[in-house]
């Protein structure tokens, strides 16, 4: 039935009679110019040279490189943007993936489109680029006209509508991680989540022992985040 169904969620007429729904974790279908279509995560280049997805339940665009912001995303009237600190490289894109490489010396910044929203990832490739001391706390500018950008208890973000007071973006704890740690005996390295009071900037850094330990030529590390609308 056409007319119930969602963004993850359907309702069939079964032979008896009955209605059965059926509702799924995340979008499988976006309405495009009033139209349901199936998600396609897939980047494709639009014509101010940013890289988008071809269908997602949210408006997407990632950076063509240059000092445009890192990426932007609308929905609900909204729009939340996160500005890398310097220019960036034209991206190599590959399905949903956008890998800006050496944004730090052997470090690739990797962005992918989700059916709603995005993931970040760092990619720290040697012990040396694991050393850099900008590495030590990472700091995006965060643009969120008309929403109240705060922490959550779980230590994440919302963007709430100062007008609607609904949540419209949200994002987990971002993480900072060593994927030799086992090899070196030492744990995950976690990063924390900002607060409007941080001056509209978004920072992931390390807690504890940081460092390079354990981040060779054969592994890698780097800060994971996501952001996906409500």
């Amino acid at each position: 039935m056409t007319s119930l169904r969602g963004e993850s969620s359907e309702v069939f007429a079964t032979p008896e009679g009955n209605l059965e729904a059926r509702e799924y974790l995340r979008p499988v279908r976006a309405r495009v110019k009033g139209v349901w279509q199936p998600v396609e995560t897939d980047l494709v280049r639009a014509a101010d040279g940013s890289v988008t997805p071809k269908v997602a339940t949210v408006d997407l665009a990632f950076s063509g490189g240059g000092d445009t912001p890192l990426v932007r995303m609308r929905k609900a009237g909204r729009e939340l943007a996160l500005s890398w600190p310097e220019k960036l490289p034209v991206p190599e894109t590959d399905g949903p993936r956008a890998t800006y490489r050496n944004v730090l010396p052997n470090v690739d910044l990797r962005m992918e489109a989700q059916e709603d929203g995005f993931t970040q990832l760092l990619v720290v490739k040697s012990a040396e680029a694991a050393a850099n001391e900008k590495l030590s706390e990472l700091r995006l500018k965060l643009a969120a006209d008309g929403m109240e950008v705060r922490e959550t208890s779980g230590g994440g973000l919302e963007a709430v509508d100062e007008g609607a007071k609904g949540a419209v973006f949200e994002a987990p704890r971002p993480m900072m991680w060593d994927s030799s740690s086992e090899r070196s005996g030492g744990g995950d390295r976690e990063g924390i989540s900002p607060v409007g009071a941080w001056g509209g900037t978004l920072r992931c850094r390390e807690q504890g022992g940081g460092g390079a330990d354990g981040v060779g030529e054969a592994g890698s590390g780097g800060c994971d985040a996501s952001v996906r609308g409500r």
